[in-house]
């Protein structure tokens, strides 16, 4: 029987949620600028460095909260527009740019839905911790 892969994002889920539980405190400069460029990145939680639990969870979900509602708003908006656009370009006359277009609004509205998917799997993280 083969023994299952674990999840990649199931680990992320853990160590984000051990990240916001303990906390980084950066002792140089080289150290602060590396998580500085972690948060923008996204690859750390904003609010990661806070002096206390309550902080890092408040600063970190409401930066992840923010995220879903932003990527979630306009990926619903472009995937419920991209359709009209390509049924526009169907309608009278057959017209490739807007059909194009359409597709290429309903494309990036999937990947700013997934965007928000994952910045929800982040905000349930942050608030096991």
């Amino acid at each position: 029987m083969p023994q299952e892969q674990p999840r990649e994002f199931g680990n992320r889920e853990e160590e984000l949620t051990r990240l916001v539980r303990e906390g980084v405190q950066p002792a140089s400069v080289q150290d602060r600028l590396r998580v500085g460029v972690d948060k923008l990145t996204g690859k750390a939680p904003l609010g990661i460095d806070a002096r206390n639990k309550t902080a890092r969870k408040v600063i970190g979900a409401g930066g992840e909260l923010l995220g879903v509602l932003k990527y979630g708003f306009v990926g619903a908006v472009l995937v419920l527009l991209g359709p009209l656009f390509v049924w526009a370009g169907f309608f009278n006359t057959f017209q490739w740019k807007m059909v194009a277009l359409g597709v290429g609004i309903v494309a990036l509205g999937v990947l700013s839905l997934r965007a928000a998917y994952h910045a929800w799997r982040n905000l349930r993280a942050i608030s096991k911790a």
